[in-house]
């Protein structure tokens, strides 16, 4: 028994490293990653300053979602949202460099692919990237 536990744990290990993410772009073709633990990444031109209360206006003028988590620093941020059907949205932002900012986006329980690129998407345009 103790020996199929392994192979099951090593086979996920190998699995984990070889699906690191899928790519894929929003309808208008802007590109981004889809990773393992299922959240879209994608790094956009412009300081955390300026990307993060972007998000914040996205979630709630453009998707009207409830936000009921905002923090931000200098290096990282964190937005937290419900939907109408109280679907948890995350969007975290990182400082990525001089003038870019990372982006993670997560809608509801398993990782929605699909609203995940419409919040990006809406991020894109109030950017103006």
């Amino acid at each position: 028994m103790p020996r199929s536990l392994i192979r099951i744990g090593l086979l996920t290990l190998l699995a984990a490293a070889f699906l690191g993410g899928c790519k894929g772009a929003t309808a208008s073709g802007n590109e981004f990653v889809i990773r393992a633990d299922r959240k879209l990444a994608a790094t956009l031109p412009g300081d955390i300053s300026v990307v993060h209360p972007a998000a914040r206006r996205v979630l709630e003028e453009d998707m009207l979602f409830e936000v009921t988590d905002d923090a931000v620093d200098a290096r990282e941020g964190i937005l937290r949202a419900r939907t109408a059907r109280n679907n948890t949205v995350r969007v975290e932002t990182y400082r990525w460099g001089e003038n870019s900012t990372h982006v993670l986006v997560f809608v509801g329980p398993f990782g929605d692919r699909d609203a995940q690129a419409e919040v990006y998407e809406a991020l894109v345009n109030r950017v103006g990237y």
